[in-house]
């Protein structure tokens, strides 16, 4: 914990909901000089994610106070709930060593990526040094192939994470994979990242780049999302309603078999 528990030094006053660190920069003065009891009180008295991690950071460390690791997760973790970086990245490392949790390299790698996320870049590293470790062979093949721009591994990473095959499940890292392998002309991919802003599955809500997406995969030749395509005009979803035209995309979906486009043709009467 030595290089994760380290001092945060704040040179200017920072303020938060409009009232300034005052507290906290004495604290960080009193904690510098090894006055730890006073650091203590001062940090309690401020009402900030920076002293809640601090106040982890001495009870961790038995600092002015007895070692406490319950106190020390209790004040990480309310630091960390209101995003400091510091705190995930310190519960990060708790939890993938062990010491005072149950290890959980999981719940390493949650924190780290929240730390991550929040500009730090040890968190990055560990949350990738994580990642590497713990990903079966397969997998980081196919990220080794998908970072090289391999369009059928960035279809497949992307395939894994939306499905949680052998990596916990990530519908924000597949769809950008599937919008890599998409951008590249992988139909399928085209598909499913179309299925995915249309139903905003895992991503934001945006039926109308959804719809383009499908048109693109439909034009290929795409069963599903013919059927998709045809289903969005009808309905208008991300697409003006368009009877005519969402009839022909059903009767190509139909004549490749697709059981539901069949379905829907008998529904409007075609």
């Amino acid at each position: 914990m030595k290089r994760r528990l380290r001092a945060i030094i704040i040179a200017l006053l920072v303020c938060w909901s409009g009232s300034c660190y005052a507290d906290f920069q004495e604290a960080e003065r009193a904690f510098d000089k090894g006055d730890y009891p006073s650091a203590l009180a001062l940090y309690r008295a401020d009402e900030t994610p920076e002293s809640f991690n601090k106040l982890g950071v001495l009870y961790y460390n038995g600092l002015g106070v007895g070692r406490n690791m319950s106190e020390a997760l209790h004040w990480f973790r309310r630091a960390a709930d209101l995003g400091s970086a510091e705190a995930q990245a310190n519960l990060g490392q708790l939890y993938e060593t062990g010491d005072g949790v149950t290890r959980d390299l999981a719940e390493a790698m949650k924190w780290y990526g929240k730390a991550a996320a929040g500009g730090d870049p040890d968190a990055q590293h560990d949350f990738d040094r994580l990642r590497a470790e713990s990903e079966p062979r397969r997998i980081r093949w196919y990220r080794k192939d998908a970072q090289l721009g391999h369009v059928t591994a960035q279809y497949n990473l992307a395939d894994a994470y939306y499905h949680g095959e052998e990596v916990p499940q990530d519908k924000r890292e597949a769809a950008k994979w599937y919008l890599k392998a998409a951008e590249q002309g992988n139909v399928p991919a085209q598909y499913m990242l179309g299925l995915m802003l249309l139903q905003g599955d895992g991503v934001q809500n945006a039926p109308a780049e959804g719809v383009a997406w499908l048109r693109k995969a439909a034009s290929s030749g795409h069963r599903e999302a013919q059927y998709q395509m045809g289903r969005c005009l009808l309905q208008g979803i991300g697409v003006r309603r368009d009877s005519e035209e969402a009839v022909l995309w059903l009767r190509k979906a139909a004549a490749q078999g697709e059981p539901t486009a069949v379905a829907e043709l008998k529904e409007v009467g075609k």
